[in-house]
């Protein structure tokens, strides 16, 4: 999967969160480019916690 692919694919995995969660999701990707699905799987543990 290519980078265009991929940063579509996450955009749509958290559009249906609320905009702070997507924040965080996003500045944390920036962060960590091309950890996408670990960015993820990280605030999926925080946010339910």
């Amino acid at each position: 999967m290519n980078k265009t692919t991929s940063g579509k694919k996450f955009m749509e995995i958290i559009k249906g969160l609320p905009e702070e969660q997507q924040e965080v999701i996003l500045y944390l990707s920036e962060i960590f480019e091309g950890e996408e699905e670990a960015v993820l799987e990280y605030c999926r543990k925080e946010f339910v916690d």
